[in-house]
Protein backbone atom coordinates (compact mmCIF):
# COMPACT_ATOMS: atom_id res chain seq x y z
CA UNK A 1 0.00 0.00 0.00
CA UNK A 2 1.15 3.17 -1.07
CA UNK A 3 0.56 6.57 1.21
CA UNK A 4 0.40 9.83 -0.64
CA UNK A 5 1.88 12.90 0.95
CA UNK A 6 -0.29 16.03 1.31
CA UNK A 7 1.18 19.16 1.73
CA UNK A 8 0.05 21.10 4.99
CA UNK A 9 -3.16 23.48 4.34
CA UNK A 10 -2.68 27.45 5.65
CA UNK A 11 -4.25 27.78 8.54
CA UNK A 12 -6.88 30.51 8.43
CA UNK A 13 -8.04 33.35 11.08
CA UNK A 14 -11.70 32.97 12.41
CA UNK A 15 -13.46 35.55 10.35
CA UNK A 16 -15.83 36.22 13.03
CA UNK A 17 -14.96 36.82 17.13
CA UNK A 18 -16.47 34.57 19.47
CA UNK A 19 -19.56 35.82 21.93
CA UNK A 20 -16.67 35.35 24.73
CA UNK A 21 -13.67 37.14 22.32
CA UNK A 22 -16.51 40.38 21.53
CA UNK A 23 -16.95 40.55 26.02
CA UNK A 24 -13.37 40.81 26.78
CA UNK A 25 -12.28 43.22 23.79
CA UNK A 26 -15.42 45.47 24.61
CA UNK A 27 -14.39 45.31 28.15
CA UNK A 28 -10.83 46.49 27.19
CA UNK A 29 -12.07 48.68 25.04
CA UNK A 30 -14.18 50.42 27.98
CA UNK A 31 -11.81 49.79 30.89
CA UNK A 32 -9.05 51.81 28.93
CA UNK A 33 -11.79 54.64 28.76
CA UNK A 34 -9.75 56.63 26.15
CA UNK A 35 -11.93 58.41 23.14
CA UNK A 36 -8.98 57.18 20.92
CA UNK A 37 -9.37 53.79 21.78
CA UNK A 38 -12.74 53.49 21.07
CA UNK A 39 -12.52 55.80 18.45
CA UNK A 40 -10.48 52.52 16.74
CA UNK A 41 -12.28 49.90 17.93
CA UNK A 42 -15.69 51.53 16.67
CA UNK A 43 -14.24 52.33 13.10
CA UNK A 44 -12.66 48.56 12.52
CA UNK A 45 -16.15 47.32 14.36
CA UNK A 46 -18.70 49.30 12.52
CA UNK A 47 -16.87 49.98 9.26
CA UNK A 48 -15.48 46.30 8.85
CA UNK A 49 -11.56 47.46 8.93
CA UNK A 50 -9.12 45.01 9.53
CA UNK A 51 -6.37 45.56 12.29
CA UNK A 52 -4.43 46.40 9.83
CA UNK A 53 -6.31 49.04 7.60
CA UNK A 54 -7.01 50.64 11.67
CA UNK A 55 -3.31 50.44 12.50
CA UNK A 56 -1.96 51.90 9.19
CA UNK A 57 -4.20 54.89 9.37
CA UNK A 58 -3.13 58.28 8.81
CA UNK A 59 -4.31 61.84 9.27
CA UNK A 60 -4.08 62.41 5.45
CA UNK A 61 -5.75 59.49 4.68
CA UNK A 62 -9.26 60.91 6.66
CA UNK A 63 -11.20 63.61 4.01
CA UNK A 64 -13.72 65.85 5.79
CA UNK A 65 -15.96 68.03 3.76
CA UNK A 66 -19.45 69.55 3.87
CA UNK A 67 -20.69 67.27 2.22
CA UNK A 68 -18.90 63.87 1.71
CA UNK A 69 -16.86 62.15 4.42
CA UNK A 70 -14.24 59.46 3.50
CA UNK A 71 -11.40 57.41 4.79
CA UNK A 72 -8.95 55.62 2.36
CA UNK A 73 -7.84 52.48 4.60
CA UNK A 74 -5.93 49.63 3.09
CA UNK A 75 -2.55 48.19 3.84
CA UNK A 76 -2.36 44.41 3.43
CA UNK A 77 -1.70 43.20 0.22
CA UNK A 78 -1.50 46.51 -1.36
CA UNK A 79 -5.42 46.65 -1.75
CA UNK A 80 -7.34 49.76 -0.77
CA UNK A 81 -10.58 50.86 -0.14
CA UNK A 82 -11.99 54.54 0.14
CA UNK A 83 -15.17 54.15 2.36
CA UNK A 84 -17.93 56.65 2.60
CA UNK A 85 -18.78 57.85 6.63
CA UNK A 86 -22.32 59.77 7.54
CA UNK A 87 -20.99 61.89 10.36
CA UNK A 88 -23.90 62.90 12.48
CA UNK A 89 -23.80 65.93 15.25
CA UNK A 90 -24.54 65.31 18.48
CA UNK A 91 -26.82 68.06 20.40
CA UNK A 92 -25.40 69.51 22.97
Amino acid sequence: MRTVALPAQPLFAPRELSGDQRFILRSLVERDGAPRTAALFALGYWADCRVSDVAWLEHQHTHLTPKANWIHVGYKGGKARCLCIALHRIAT
